[in-house]
């Protein structure tokens, strides 16, 4: 089993969290689901950054596995190639949500702070230019 299989297996919890929290941020929060939602955000939350896998290791693998996928890397259904740049670009907006955004919609932006962090500097130490990325991603 290669390096990255094992890694699969090993954030495979993280990963379902992350997306779990992508899906939560997409939900339309009512008087009805709005204590379920939180709840569930900060299950995720707490796997996320509680886990038994080092955080920044998690950070490393998730920006590795946007940049080798092809979701990151097409837009229009996979049909159009992206630059590196954009795909750079849909990274971090996507960090900027789950680790920022969506958390705070629920009360949880101090508890997810320490995800915020590792996400970027792992960011950060995967692309050049930084700065412009995250002006075009407008964060």
């Amino acid at each position: 089993m290669g390096k990255r299989n094992e890694n699969d297996e090993r954030f495979k919890s993280k990963m379902n969290a992350w997306l779990m929290i992508q899906v939560i941020g997409q939900t339309s929060i009512n008087i009805l689901n709005s204590r379920k939602l939180a709840k569930e955000m900060s299950l995720h939350l707490e796997t996320l950054i509680y886990g038994e896998e080092d955080l920044n290791e998690f950070a490393d693998y998730f920006i590795d596995s946007c940049l080798s996928s092809r979701s990151y890397k097409t837009t229009l259904f996979g049909a159009l190639p992206m630059s590196d740049n954009g795909a750079a670009v849909r990274i971090a907006q996507d960090i900027n949500e789950v680790t920022k955004v969506i958390p705070q919609r629920f009360g949880y932006g101090e508890e997810s702070k320490i995800l915020n962090e590792a996400m970027w500097k792992a960011f950060a130490a995967k692309f050049d230019d930084v700065e412009e990325i995250l002006k075009e991603a407008g964060i």
